[in-house]
């Protein structure tokens, strides 16, 4: 993926729903891989392959980043691409091993006991590395790893050679399983890997075209995209394969304007090794396939129960996200609740307030993968850049890497630190601060410091949870009780030796700022809330405050019954 749409996705804020794709493309759509590999012991099942984390058997790899050496910031905050060498994780010992100090970066792919990696060399360019289990270092020469089958046994590389530009697909050995040459006058772009064949698209003049190819080097047509009326550039941005029905699933989307966003998709289907049999799913925005899906996301493709859809969270990915109009607006890399997304599309919460607002500057997911019953997590602890703001993306400077694991099915509030240091240290909420807030209020002055009196002030009750959220409850101006456009993630800020609340909602554009003073004895709560307003001419208010006493469980009853 261009790192255009990388830093595209930084910003961009979507309605989202559930993905998972059943066979890997390439990265960031890495799959896990349930299958057992032929030359592998019944244990080693391989998960996560083709990400930034892969667990074979017991053992999870990814690169080492407390020894990279990151000269320059990145906009976004993004650093996956900056580790070096490999190393492992023994889930049963929690042991870390180094498998290798040599060159190599960015996503894991693993075939025949061997990891594929690139590095790049003094020259600028892209080199391909396989590791043995053992160590042992080949070189296999110019360009990257485009993906890898299911089942682990084949391995797609663009070999970017200065006498041919092809795609190699190889076995669990490293012998050649078959090859595709570019012609000079005819782009060439790999598009997926089943256990058995590569699927590959030709484009000249804007006319795309769709071919297999299995073992034997021969190739198969499997048709092209403008007979079914598409016809302009686009790139194959996921893969799907149904093993039972033999049936690959592909997205093309087209990308343009200022800021390389989805501009328009289709989805189509074909049978690897079966000539011409390409066929139209939808093209853009199908509500039966992609419900709830708004037609600018960039759709991904899963499979429930036979039936496909399309969706943007991934079965094997864990998230960052805030509440948005009764679904989740995503942040992949921004703050807010740890969040996965199971088979059946219901979103779960992991970790509440895994990365607080006040954090998000400091702190910044880079990956969230799913490994069988564990998850890992890579969090990059980083400074800001201003200098090198480029437009809209911020640029930061890397300080720290910390690899955190948390169980899929425990269903405990936190994570394990296995590398980086003490991230709980990181965070600076304050959590005994916090703990006086929590509760139900109920207004007792209205203070206007801009603007008109709303009407809804009149009776004003809000909930303060050990979530770390506040919300308004029975509330017509902010939606009713609970509703996700009226919640705020809280932080927490000092004045002094004071302890503030600090909320943002993205959906109403209002922050809020809290405190607690004492009042003949009793606890009150001051919450002052600042509105942004539509436009010049807007008459509401720009800010309110308001003083809150707690409720108790007696006044509760008699209000709410």
């Amino acid at each position: 993926m261009r790192m255009k749409r990388l830093f595209v996705m930084l910003l961009t804020v979507s309605v989202v729903l559930t993905t998972v794709s059943l066979n890997s493309k390439a990265a960031p759509h890495a799959q896990k891989n349930m299958q057992q590999s032929k030359d592998q012991e019944e244990t080693d099942l391989v998960y996560g392959n083709g990400g930034y984390l892969v667990k074979v058997g017991q053992k999870v790899f990814f690169h080492d980043y407390q020894k990279t050496d990151v000269m320059e910031p990145s906009l976004g905050g993004q650093f996956l691409e900056y580790g070096r060498g490999i190393c492992s994780y023994d889930e049963a010992t929690g042991e870390i091993s180094k498998l290798t100090d040599a060159p190599c970066s960015g996503s894991l792919y693993y075939c025949g006991d061997s990891f594929y990696s690139t590095w790049i060399d003094e020259s600028g360019k892209s080199q391909i590395i396989r590791v043995s289990m053992d160590g042992e270092i080949q070189k296999v020469g110019p360009g990257i790893v485009s993906g890898v089958s299911e089942d682990s046994n084949l391995i797609a590389l663009w070999c970017d050679d200065a006498s041919m530009k092809h795609i190699d697909v190889l076995d669990v050995s490293g012998m050649q399983y078959c090859r595709i040459d570019k012609k000079s006058d005819i782009s060439l772009s790999f598009c997926g890997l089943t256990d058995s064949d590569v699927i590959y698209q030709k484009t000249e003049d804007d006319v795309i075209k769709l071919y297999s190819m299995g073992a034997g080097n021969k190739e198969i047509y499997l048709g092209t995209l403008s007979e079914l009326g598409i016809y302009g550039s686009l790139e194959c941005d996921d893969f799907l394969y149904d093993t039972d029905n033999g049936e690959a699933y592909f997205v093309f989307a087209h990308y343009g304007g200022p800021v390389d966003s989805v501009e328009d998709y289709i989805v189509v289907k074909a049978v690897p090794g079966d000539k011409d049999s390409l066929e139209l799913i939808t093209h853009g925005y199908d509500y039966e396939i992609m419900p709830g899906l708004t037609y600018d996301d960039e759709p991904k493709l899963r499979l429930n129960d036979g039936k496909l859809l399309c969706g943007y969270y991934d079965l094997d990915k864990l998230y960052l996200s805030h509440s948005y109009m009764g679904s989740h607006m995503l942040s992949r890399f921004v703050y807010g609740d740890l969040l996965w997304c199971n088979s059946k599309g219901q979103i779960q919460t992991m970790i509440s307030n895994f990365i607080p607002y006040m954090d998000k500057d400091h702190l910044i997911m880079q990956t969230g993968e799913v490994l069988g019953d564990e998850a890992y997590v890579l969090v990059a602890e980083v400074i800001r850049d201003p200098g090198n703001d480029y437009k809209l993306l911020q640029a930061f400077d890397f300080v720290n890497m910390y690899v955190l694991r948390l169980p899929m099915k425990a269903w405990i509030d936190d994570a394990e630190v296995i590398l980086g240091g003490d991230f709980e240290a990181s965070i600076t909420f304050d959590k005994e601060g916090f703990k006086p807030y929590i509760g139900i209020w109920r207004m007792d002055n209205f203070i206007i410091e801009d603007g008109y009196e709303p009407d809804h002030s009149k009776d004003m009750w809000i909930n303060i949870t050990d979530t770390q959220e506040l919300y308004f409850i029975d509330n017509a101006e902010y939606g009713g009780q609970g509703a996700y456009s009226n919640l705020f993630k809280l932080s927490t800020s000092t004045a002094g030796d004071k302890c503030l609340i600090v909320g943002y909602n993205e959906v109403l554009g209002i922050t809020c700022t809290g405190s607690l003073y004492e009042e003949d004895g009793e606890v009150k709560l001051i919450l002052e809330v600042q509105e942004i307003k539509e436009s010049i001419d807007d008459p509401g208010p720009s800010s309110w405050k308001g003083s809150f006493h707690k409720v108790s469980n007696e006044e509760l009853s008699i209000e709410w019954g």
